[in-house]
C-alpha cells in the first residue's frame, strides 16, 4: 500500500510540474493584454490605467476660454492681422468688395499651429488657401497655459479684409 502511495505521490507531483508543448497556431497574446488579464496584481492594471488617462489629459485640446493664459500671436492680435494682410494677394483685376475670414486652428505645446481650418464661406479668389498658407508659414505663437504648463489649445480668429474698389 505504501508504494501504491509512493507511485500515486510520484505521478501526481511530474503531471503537475510536466510542460506542455505550446501550439504554434495559437495567436501570440501581446504582453499589456496579458497583463490587464492578470488579475492579482491590480497595481500593475491600475498604473498602465493611470498612464493612459495621463497621456489623454496631456494631449487634451483646451478651448482659448478655458485656459489660465491664451494663446497669442507674437505681438498680439494686432500684429496678427498686419502679418496676414500684408501676405495675402488680392488681384487689382477682380472686383472683390471685402471679405470677413475667420478661421480656427489648433496651437501646439511648442508654439506651432495644426488643424488650420479657414472659413467655408471665403473661397473667392483663392483667399481661403492663401490665408491658410500664410497661417502655415506663420511663426511660433505663445501656447496657452494651464496651471503653468503649456497646453494644446484651439483657437479662433477672424480679419476683416477691405475690399479693392
Amino acid at each position: 500500500m505504501k508504494t501504491i502511495l509512493q507511485l500515486y505521490l510520484l505521478l501526481l507531483v511530474s503531471f503537475s510540474f510536466a510542460q506542455t508543448k505550446k501550439n504554434t497556431a495559437e495567436k501570440e497574446i501581446p504582453i499589456k493584454e496579458k497583463i490587464l488579464m492578470f488579475n492579482k496584481n491590480d497595481s500593475i492594471k491600475e498604473a498602465l490605467e493611470n498612464q493612459e488617462e495621463q497621456l489623454a489629459k496631456e494631449n487634451q485640446i483646451h478651448s482659448e476660454f478655458t485656459v489660465d493664459i491664451r494663446p497669442e500671436f507674437p505681438g498680439g492680435k494686432e500684429a496678427l492681422r498686419k502679418y496676414i494682410l500684408d501676405n495675402l494677394t488680392i488681384p487689382k483685376d477682380k472686383e472683390f468688395k471685402g471679405d470677413l475670414i475667420s478661421y480656427t486652428i489648433i496651437i501646439e505645446k511648442d508654439g506651432s499651429l495644426s488643424e488650420i481650418s479657414v472659413n467655408e464661406r471665403t473661397l473667392g479668389l483663392g483667399i481661403r488657401k492663401q490665408v491658410e498658407d500664410i497661417l502655415k508659414k506663420s511663426q511660433k505663437w505663445i501656447p496657452a497655459q494651464v496651471e503653468g504648463k503649456a497646453v494644446r489649445c484651439k483657437f479662433f480668429y477672424f480679419v476683416k479684409i477691405d475690399g479693392n474698389n
